[in-house]
Formats: C-alpha cells, structure tokens, sequence
C-alpha cells in the first residue's frame, strides 16, 4: 500500500499535479509576471497571467492562516479580475494596464499577510504613476521594460 502511495505521488507530481496553491505561489508567480513585463515579452506574461489566474482560483482559504484568509478573500475578487484581464490580453500596452491594477492589489494584500522572501519592495514609476512589487532593490521597471528600464524608485519595504 505504500509503494502504491508513493507511485501515484510521483505519477502526480510528473504530471503536473502538485498540492493546493499557496500566497508564496501566488508571490512566485507575480513576480515572474513583472519579469516577462520587465523583458517587454507579452507572449510569456500572457501564459504567466494565465497560471497566476489559476493559483488565485485555487488558493483554498481554509489553508491560511485567520489573517490571510481574510485579506486574500477582500482582494481575491480584484485580483481575479486584473489577472484574467491581462492573461486575455496579447497586447503588451494593454497587459501593462492590466498589471498596474494587479499590483495595486498585490501590495495591498502582501502589506497584511507575511512573506517569505528575504525582501519586498513597493517600487514607483512616475511615469506611469504607478506601483509594482519587486523582491530586489535594483529597478527594473515592468511599465516601459528596456525603454527606462531603471526608471522609478523604491517607495517602501514590506520585509528586509
């Protein structure tokens, strides 16, 4: 019986079948978004919305703790929203929209519920006038990509 356990855990994991999302997935996978947005690839941040859509869904409330159930439930609705939007999007212009919402939300949530990472920066583009969250100090702007890519500057730190 356990050999079978283990068998089907790895069928499982092979497959692509892991466990429940969680808000550091969620973290992840924004964060690998913000990059596709970063390298101006609109193909990859379209996929990368796609599954950052998938782990919102996803994210069982009754795995949090009370606190993060209940911010993730006050912006999982926005979330949702600005995700689906930017992964229906082609259009690199149009996902950057999309993305400046996403983030707003994002901040809101990750300044209420801890995070793993080492660090977490709230940064500013004044061009766009408007925010994103980075996990290094370095600028590297999701708005305009390599056309300003160290334009903003880091307006807060949730943990470091």
């Amino acid at each position: 019986m356990k050999r079978i356990l283990i068998i089907v855990m790895l069928l499982l994991s092979k497959m692509g079948i892991s466990q429940a999302p969680s808000l550091q997935d969620i973290l992840r996978q924004y964060l690998d978004l913000k990059n596709q947005l970063v390298e101006s690839n609109a193909v990859n941040a379209q996929k990368s919305a796609t599954a950052l859509n998938g782990k919102i869904e996803n994210l069982a409330s009754q795995a949090l703790s009370e606190k993060e159930a209940k911010a993730f439930t006050a912006l999982k609705e926005a979330l949702g929203k600005h995700a689906k939007e930017l992964s229906s999007q082609s259009d690199l212009a149009k996902q950057r929209v999309a993305f400046a919402g996403l983030s707003q939300s994002m901040i809101d949530l990750f300044k209420i519920v801890s995070v793993k990472e080492s660090s977490l920066y709230v940064d500013y583009c004044p061009m766009k006038k408007a925010y994103w969250l980075s996990a290094e100090k370095t600028i590297r702007n999701p708005y305009y990509g390599n056309m300003m890519l160290s334009c903003g500057t880091i307006k807060e730190t949730i943990k470091e």
